[in-house]
This record gives C-alpha cells, structure tokens and sequence, in this order.
C-alpha cells in the first residue's frame, strides 16, 4: 500500500470516527421527563354533639316537683364543665327527680367514624350513687340501664371494641340520657352528694 493509499485510509477511518462520535453525542441529548405533583391533604374527624331537648323534674325552691321541657338546643361539641341535665352545684334532688336529655351526634368531617358513650369519674356517697339510675337508649337502637353505684355504669353503652354505631360523612345519630332519683330511696340518701362525667367517644373507621 502506498503512502498515498495510507493517508486516504486513515482519513476515511477518522471521519468514521467523527461520524460515530456526533451520532453517539445526538442519542446521549435525547432526555425524558415526567413531573407528577402529589397533593395529599389528611381528612378531619369532626364530631359535634348537640342537646335538642332537655325534659326534666325538678325540686324547686318550695320543695315541690315541678316538670319542664327545654327544647332550645345546646351545643356540647367543645369540653365544658355545663352540666348536661342543667343542674347547677347548689341544686339539690330528691326521689322522684328525673332529668333526659336527648342529643344528637352529627358526622361534621371528612372521614367515617364509630362512636360509644362511657361514664367516668364517678364519684361521691354510696347512699346516694346506688339510688341514681342513668339509662342510655339510641333512638331506634339498644338501651341500657344502671345505678350509678354498680360497676356498670362505667361502660354504660358500647366500647371501642363494640361501638354503637357508624357515622359516615353528614350521617348523625340520636340518643338520649337520663338520670332519675329513685322514689324507694330511704332516709340514707339526705345530704349526700354524687357527680359523674359523660363522655362521647369518635373515633375513625378503618379499613
């Protein structure tokens, strides 16, 4: 091969070079992208719990039973110390004293939940607890009763493991407590005294 001929060769050979490398370069600029925005925003459980009605029997100031109905509703969503059957620290019972107040539970959020009624912080004189009946009853649904003074009152309706009922978006639910003074009371129950908490329990359904 003559000079000549190797020079020409070794000119093809580098413009192949050149041409591979300006292909290699074109492919290696070809990109793909793909955004995808993820917009995640966690629901609220918002339970909100209303007295539609309050009927009572009360002692009055003369010591005579007197029965009323109040039917201006109440809100109890936030935590208060306001006394559900309207009873004031200084107001005293007697047998025959009956307090219902019917509520209602309404689904106010974004995601479905169970609910179930516990009585806590029971506390005061035995005479007295054991002669308070407390009775929980959904409308169309279970009811159930019990003396303060047993220890049924603390898981008056339902639990966590058994709830009473789901409420999914909008949904509510209607139940009513009441509280009576039984009338075989005996003389043990003078001066003694009795408080209790009401507690309504939300919590989210799962899958």
């Amino acid at each position: 091969m003559s000079k000549r001929s190797r020079i020409i060769l070794l000119s093809c050979m580098t413009a192949l070079c050149c041409v591979a490398l300006i292909v290699g370069g074109t492919f290696a600029l070809f990109t793909y992208n793909r955004t995808v925005t993820n917009h995640l925003q966690a629901g609220k459980l918002t339970a909100t719990l209303t007295r539609t009605k309050l009927q009572s029997v009360t002692l009055q100031a003369d010591g005579r039973l007197v029965s009323s109905t109040d039917a201006q509703a109440k809100d109890f969503t936030a935590q208060t110390t306001d006394n559900v059957f309207g009873l004031t620290q200084q107001q005293t019972v007697a047998p025959g004293c009956s307090y219902q107040a019917t509520l209602t539970l309404k689904n106010d959020g974004t995601v479905a939940f169970v609910y179930w009624i516990e009585i806590s912080g029971i506390d005061g004189d035995n005479e007295l607890k054991d002669q308070l009946q407390l009775t929980v009853a959904v409308t169309d649904g279970e009811t159930k009763s019990a003396t303060l003074g047993s220890g049924e009152a603390s898981s008056i309706l339902g639990s966590e493991l058994s709830p009473i009922a789901t409420l999914v978006v909008g949904q509510s639910s209607e139940f009513s407590v009441t509280l009576e003074f039984l009338t075989a009371a005996g003389n043990d129950a003078q001066t003694k005294t009795a408080s209790f908490d009401l507690i309504v329990h939300a919590q989210q359904v799962t899958a």
